[in-house]
């Protein structure tokens, strides 16, 4: 990855909220794991993304959102960007944004990136509305839930449906491992730790998932089943979801503590 932008290349979204710095960090570091040739574009809204008034942040989610879908317009019809390598990249309120800008992209701008992965999608004032990213407006959407559900007080905070082409639910998606006793966010977090993984640990390991029967809720506190055996039941949870042919809800077990990735 080029700290200089160079047109023409595969082209990176992240957010910027500062768990999602290691992100960033991870692909502009010139001695990463990750062996592919593109640009990054950090969207700086620190200011905007303050947790001190969430209203608002909720509503300069949206507006940031259009922002984003300006800029990818206005370097696709500059001949910077071809829409289908763009990949859209949020964490929690992030995610909404990066959900946001697709939608512009798609319904105004008449473009559709290429990928949006969700890491954990904010889920408050949101979730009641029906508001997440959806699937119609980019060609493959990845999902990870992490830390699933409405009770706040138990640092429930992600989105709990599944709005992806594929949604994974590591260890359920409500509470993961090693994250007893360590704070209301833990759980929340380990959506970028582990994203951060699969790009640094990506010769070691793969998070490789199982899919789970249509219906499945892993939230609902019911049991669920394996799906059909279809030959497309194994995933790849992470930055190399698009290598496999995985569809719908999938689940996998993760380590307690890094390395997180179990195979």
């Amino acid at each position: 990855m080029r700290r200089r932008y160079q047109g023409g290349k595969r082209t990176g979204m992240d957010i910027f909220l500062d768990p999602c710095l290691v992100v960033s960090d991870l692909f502009l570091e010139p001695s990463s794991n990750v062996q592919e040739d593109g640009n990054v574009v950090v969207v700086d809204w620190a200011r905007g993304a303050s947790l001190r008034d969430f209203v608002q942040a909720c509503a300069n989610a949206e507006l940031v959102g259009r922002q984003v879908a300006f800029l990818v317009s206005s370097l696709t019809h500059n001949g910077l960007v071809l829409p289908w390598n763009v990949h859209l990249i949020g964490f929690s309120l992030g995610a909404q944004l990066m959900g946001f800008a697709a939608r512009r992209l798609a319904r105004t701008y008449g473009l559709k990136a290429g990928r949006l992965t969700a890491l954990d999608c904010a889920a408050p004032l949101f979730e009641p509305r029906g508001l997440h990213p959806r699937k119609q407006d980019v060609l493959y959407l990845d999902a990870l839930h992490t830390s699933a559900g409405t009770n706040l007080l138990m640092g429930h905070v992600g989105l709990r449906k599944p709005f992806g082409h594929v949604d994974f639910y590591p260890n359920g998606g409500i509470q993961q491992k090693g994250c007893e006793g360590k704070g209301l966010t833990c759980s929340h977090q380990r959506a970028y730790l582990f994203f951060v993984e699969s790009l640094s640990q990506w010769t070691r390991c793969r998070f490789k998932s199982i899919a789970w029967a249509e219906g499945c809720r892993f939230f609902s506190g019911k049991r669920c089943g394996r799906g059909p055996t279809t030959g497309l039941e194994f995933g790849r949870m992470g930055y190399f979801s698009p290598s496999t042919k995985a569809r719908g809800v999938h689940y996998l077990e993760t380590n307690p503590e890094p390395p997180f990735c179990k195979e």
